[in-house]
């Protein structure tokens, strides 16, 4: 059986890999968003609307100094 899992990340304005930082393992799309947007409230640009819609269908935020994304992957598999 699989089990999915989605991987929140913080980066910089253009999302560079070696700027991104793992935030939080959740077990759903919505958890992430919600911690994402928990995170963004602790710092100085919290996430509007537009930013939660864009992480909900694009998995990721744009034109912002601190950016979001989130990644699937599969628990316990070889890709």
């Amino acid at each position: 059986m699989e089990k999915k899992v989605y991987l929140l990340y913080s980066g910089n304005a253009w999302l560079n890999t070696s700027s991104l930082q793992l935030l939080s393992v959740c077990t759903t799309v919505e958890r992430a968003i919600e911690l994402a947007v928990e995170h963004a409230e602790g710092g100085e640009e919290p996430l509007d609307d537009e930013s939660k819609e864009e992480l909900e269908s694009q998995r990721q935020t744009y034109g912002r100094d601190e950016n979001y994304l989130i990644c699937e992957t599969e628990l316990d598999e070889l890709d």
